[in-house]
């Protein structure tokens, strides 16, 4: 994995997604990995926030 784009990690609940940034931050050591500490189910409440789906 490279780290030449950002890395958002997020999770359904808000939970889970603090283990991978781990993982990816300070095990792999990649500088640009951000934690969402909200969640997908928070996120999705406002209609205007975009969602891409690939």
């Amino acid at each position: 994995m490279t780290d030449q784009k950002d890395i958002i990690t997020f999770c359904n609940t808000g939970h889970l997604a603090s283990i991978a940034w781990f993982g990816l931050s300070e095990v792999e050591g990649l500088k640009n990995v951000r934690l969402y500490d909200g969640s997908m189910s928070e996120w999705t409440i406002d209609a205007n926030r975009p969602v891409v789906v690939q």
